[in-house]
């Protein structure tokens, strides 16, 4: 009779959770759970060195699956590692299993290597933590808290959750066998919300200018079809950022280019009622500023959580409700004798940009925007983009992203872990991804190409400005004396070298000319892996900026 450790019912509890990914971090005080996970007939594990590569691979993973992806690393501050990767699945409440393995409990507190207080030490970034002393056998109780702990990870808001997991080091068979343990639980099932008439009054929002903003979302079909319905009602305008997902017809992904005509017709453009859906702020820093200093509107915030988000400092009501339950509220309930021009003055000036846009786009000299508009026209229909935060995911609010399904880490992150985040994505899609990144991004984040996660599903676009063009567009940075050496001084990278030392094809563009010319092959390469690097130079997101302000000015 084969005797199972702690650790096998573990892995089995995973299985039976909806676990289905496991990444491991190598380290001996780990051993006894991977090599459960890795015994575990129908759970995938691999291996990566490098924890936040682990980390923010699993987001990725979790991301394209809508499952759970669990992460196992060995003691002390190996933990730590993952910290910014989820802290933005806690943010976008994305579902993760965090196991850390530790030192047994007498040892904490004893100047011993590799130790530190790892239970609580996430407990701002996740849902919540346990800790399990499994250097004994573990009861039926303890088993009980993890199954326990994974549900509450993917009930609303799904988001990751801790489970500190105190282990005995080695390879050698315990000499006990645990408790049985019945695995063949009911998977926690969360019904969607229901909302009576009684939630709010119709004529609330069927008398009211409505502007409905919709922040990142996974791609959903039935949700885009809710979200082209409500956005033909003749009150409510529809905002949404490109990683909403729902970029279609009378739905303005592009704010940026009309926000300063917004903000000088009032009477036209302000709105009586602001509904916010999605789990991000927005990527326009402006379209947050004019929300939150117009007068005389109210916020309703739709969410799956009671806590209050008062983003724009007029918040009236939460309403806890999935979104597409909410917004089939709204399309059944609409008034359709309503007469509002709300709805049409927007879309008049959207319409009205998107011409004016398109030619100043045509007529742009080679920069990053002219690169990112060749580039957003031939991708093929099939690929999911992921894209670095920064300039680049501002470049693709400008020019748009085609209906193309489009990640990028936008809950708390800056420019860390999009390789890692896309790489993982890639691994586990059905079709190809390309990545559109910074090449300050794609530095930090550089050990991602050597996890040996990459597959000919995998496409990399790399935007070599000479780095941080952020920083020469923003006014609080692009005045600084020292810019240049303080916050955009990045090491000259043989981008080359690079591709072949991890078995990339690579491709180059410096101009339009060459981009044209190399992106037809760069998509079919199919047998590896592909790198291409298009340079530009150095303060040319002038180029972006002037067209906003030109699209703006010609309004």
């Amino acid at each position: 009779m084969k005797f199972e450790e702690s650790t096998d019912i573990i892995a089995k509890i995973l299985y039976g959770s909806g676990v289905r990914h496991v990444i491991a971090s190598s380290g001996s005080r780990s051993l006894r759970m991977v090599r459960s996970a890795s015994g575990h007939p129908q759970l995938n594990v691999r291996m990566i060195v490098d924890e936040r590569v682990a980390a923010f691979s699993a987001l990725g993973i979790s991301d394209c699956t809508a499952q759970p992806t669990a992460l196992i690393c060995t003691s002390g501050t190996a933990m730590l590692n993952y910290a910014p990767a989820i802290a933005e699945a806690y943010y976008r409440g994305v579902p993760m299993i965090i196991i850390t393995a530790d030192r047994p409990v007498d040892i904490i507190d004893l100047n011993d290597g590799q130790t530190i207080h790892q239970f609580h030490a996430l407990d701002n970034i996740v849902k919540m933590s346990i800790d399990i002393d499994a250097t004994r056998p573990c009861s039926k109780n303890d088993f009980d808290k993890i199954s326990d702990i994974i549900s509450f990870a993917l009930s609303p808001r799904k988001g990751p959750i801790h489970i500190n997991l105190h282990l005995e080091e080695g390879n050698e068979a315990m000499d006990y066998q645990c408790a049985d343990y019945e695995t063949e639980f009911s998977r926690l099932h969360i019904p969607h919300s229901t909302l009576s008439m009684s939630s709010f009054q119709k004529s609330e929002i069927a008398l009211k200018k409505t502007l409905i903003f919709l922040g990142q979302m996974p791609f959903d079909s039935e949700m885009i079809q809710l979200v082209e319905h409500v956005a033909g009602l003749p009150n409510i305008v529809v905002v949404a950022d490109i990683v909403s997902n729902c970029n279609i017809p009378n739905v303005i992904t592009d704010i940026e280019s009309l926000i300063d005509h917004i903000k000088a017709h009032p009477d036209v453009f302000n709105p009586e009622l602001v509904i916010t859906l999605g789990k991000t702020s927005p990527i326009s820093r402006r379209f947050k500023e004019w929300l939150r200093s117009i007068d005389d509107y109210a916020h309703w915030r739709v969410n799956d959580k009671p806590e209050p988000e008062n983003t724009y400092f007029h918040l009236e009501r939460t309403i806890i409700a999935d979104e597409k339950t909410f917004l089939k509220h709204i399309a059944d309930n609409a008034d359709k004798t309503n007469v509002d021009i709300f709805n049409r003055v927007w879309m008049v000036l959207n319409r009205k940009a998107d011409v004016i846009k398109s030619n100043l786009l045509a007529e742009a000299p080679w920069s990053d925007i002219a690169a990112i508009n060749v580039i957003i026209k031939q991708i093929p229909d099939s690929y999911t983009i992921q894209c670095s935060n920064g300039m680049s995911i501002r470049y693709l609010s400008l020019t748009g992203a085609n209906r193309h399904r489009l990640y990028c880490n936008r809950g708390v992150n800056g420019i860390d872990g999009s390789t890692s985040t896309a790489i993982g994505y890639s691994s586990v899609s059905d079709t190809p991804t390309l990545l559109i990144s910074g090449d300050m991004s794609a530095l930090y984040d550089i050990s991602a190409l050597y996890s040996g996660q990459l597959s000919p599903k995998f496409k990399m676009i790399v935007i070599a400005n000479e780095g941080g063009e952020i920083f020469r567009l923003t006014k609080a940075t692009r005045n600084y004396e020292k810019r240049e050496e303080m916050l955009c001084n990045i090491p000259d990278i043989k981008w080359k070298d690079v591709a072949k030392s991890v078995n990339m094809d690579y491709f180059e563009a410096q101009n339009k000319k060459e981009l044209e010319s190399v992106l037809g092959a760069f998509f079919i390469k199919n047998d590896r892996s592909t790198l291409l690097i298009i340079k530009t130079s150095i303060g040319n997101s002038k180029i972006y900026g002037n067209i906003i302000k030109e699209i703006n000015n010609r309004l």
